[in-house]
């Protein structure tokens, strides 16, 4: 995977067809219009107090986010640093 994927959409490529999961991946989809043209990597690497101001991001929404960028990380190559 790249390290330049638009996060917007990263998570509207990984948002499931249907189910509750749906909802969290389209808010986090959609927090990212308010954050500009950020990649995942970058997305990954804000501070938690930062991604806890993401806007429509609750805990459980936060909860898929931290799951999806130990995934990215992973995925593009990384330890997990959590």
């Amino acid at each position: 995977m790249t390290d330049d994927i638009s996060a917007r959409e990263y998570f509207l490529s990984k948002r499931p067809a249907s189910g509750p999961a749906r909802k969290a991946y389209s808010r986090i989809a959609n927090a990212m219009l308010y954050c500009g043209d950020i990649s995942m990597r970058a997305l990954c690497e804000m501070p938690e107090k930062q991604l806890k101001r993401l806007r429509n991001i609750g805990e459980q929404t936060l909860e898929v986010l931290r799951s999806e960028c130990r995934a990215f990380r992973v995925g593009a190559g990384e330890s997990d640093k959590q």
